[in-house]
């Protein structure tokens, strides 16, 4: 099943650490209001970084044909919870959008 991220709305610059199929990754999200949307890092628990501000649309997988062995092996996403696929607004992420980690075992079954 695929897993939520625990996301807060109205904050414009947020890091979480998250466990994604085992592992403990540091997910930092942005907001960049000069080319609006938001973008994302992902680093290992040491602080590698393995993804550098990344912008995530609306229903397309991060990293899903990049097959990195450090990076998880399932993909993250945003999920417009309306069904009208609009990326996210500065105010959406946790709210209208929410941020998905789908796991390795639901991409193997795809």
């Amino acid at each position: 099943m695929a897993l939520l991220l625990p996301i807060q709305p109205g904050n414009p610059n947020f890091t979480i650490d998250v466990d994604m199929d085992g592992v403990t990754y540091t997910l930092q999200f942005k907001w960049n209001a000069r080319a609006p949307g938001w973008f994302v890092s992902i680093s290992t628990s040491t602080g590698e970084v393995l993804v550098l501000a990344r912008r995530l649309p609306v229903n397309w997988p991060l990293w899903w044909r990049n097959r990195d062995p450090l990076l998880p092996s399932g993909y993250l996403m945003f999920n417009d919870t309306t069904g009208a696929d609009l990326d996210p607004g500065v105010e959406d992420l946790g709210a209208r959008v929410q941020v998905v980690y789908v796991t390795a075992a639901e991409v193997a079954a795809l």
